[in-house]
């Protein structure tokens, strides 16, 4: 005996949810595995970022220790000219060029002090970095195999449904599908079971010739969602019986 209409259609409806919950899941762990790939990347660029910082306060350490030897040839210059000068003007005049080089020197002495601190800090930080980065990688990289998994496993449920669907819509009369297509593109439930003589879904009053022809097993649009309206004795007894309740 051939299924009724109503039933195969209702059979794409299950199958076409099935094919978007699955497209939604396939989504969600698309967006999970971005999160954790994205984890990774922000962890990695502040890496590079403190170590592009590190070399920066190398070189400015170099710089201030290369100008602190040229003051010491200079203050070295300078002394052996002292002893040798007569003149006192000449000798005050060096002397306060010593005084300047002097406190120059003790300003660079305070920024190398800095500076060493501001390295040694920096390495400690990068270390500590790339010890969390080995971690994450290791675990997050596990996180991304499985969600990838899932994925596999759901594109190749979804793969199934697919052929599935095109089975049960080759079955069907090719108007039909086309109208059933056309419904579902406004609304999820295309076709709704009549109950207590009304459209289930919007509750629209059926008129009686239209619940004569849908209790015979035909499908009939309600006239006012127009989504398709199908009976089933039994499923309407167990609603009522729920309603009880």
């Amino acid at each position: 005996m051939a299924q009724p209409i109503w039933q195969a259609l209702i059979s794409l409806v299950n199958l076409d949810h099935q094919a978007l919950a699955i497209a939604k899941d396939i989504k969600n762990i698309s967006t999970q595995i971005s999160e954790k790939e994205r984890e990774l990347t922000n962890l990695s660029s502040t890496l590079k970022t403190h170590q592009e910082e590190l070399k920066e306060l190398r070189k400015k350490v170099g710089l201030v220790e290369l100008r602190s030897k040229e003051l010491d040839a200079l203050e070295k210059k300078k002394r052996a000219q002292l002893d040798e000068i007569a003149d006192q003007r000449e000798y005050r005049s060096l002397q306060k060029e010593l005084e300047v080089l002097g406190m120059e020197r003790q300003d660079l002495d305070d920024q190398l002090i800095n500076a060493y601190h501001q390295v040694e800090l920096t390495e400690q930080k990068i270390s500590d970095e790339k010890t969390l980065l080995a971690e994450k990688e290791q675990s997050i990289n596990k996180i991304i195999e499985e969600l990838q998994q899932q994925t596999n496993d759901l594109e190749k449920k979804k793969e199934e449904l697919r052929s599935e669907l095109q089975a049960k819509i080759a079955a069907l009369p090719a108007e039909w599908v086309e109208r059933y297509n056309r419904m579902k593109g406004r609304v999820s439930d295309p076709i709704v079971p009549l109950h207590n003589n009304s459209c289930s879904a919007c509750f629209y009053i059926v008129v009686p010739q239209d619940i004569a022809k849908i209790k015979r097993g035909n499908l009939v649009s309600c006239r006012n969602c127009y989504r398709f309206l199908y009976y089933d004795k039994t499923e309407e007894k167990e609603t009522s019986a729920e309603a009880q309740y």
